[in-house]
């Protein structure tokens, strides 16, 4: 996920394109009881938004579902 997105950023800001990232519910705390999925999901949502505040300088729009 990360080096994909890293590898589509010079291109996205040609286009003023986005990044959608897929999350979950699971992130949040105690709703699922599978404890791996949920912190991978929280990861996601971590990556989305620090990536969200480094690209918005280069006009991209990071955003998860």
């Amino acid at each position: 996920m990360v080096a994909l997105s890293q590898l589509a950023v010079p291109h996205l800001e040609k286009t003023k394109g986005a990044i959608v990232n897929i999350s979950a519910i699971a992130s949040l705390p105690l709703v699922c009881q599978n404890f791996y999925y949920s912190i991978a999901k929280a990861a996601v949502d971590q990556l989305t938004c620090q990536m969200a505040g480094n690209l918005i300088k280069k006009g991209i729009r990071v955003n998860s579902v």
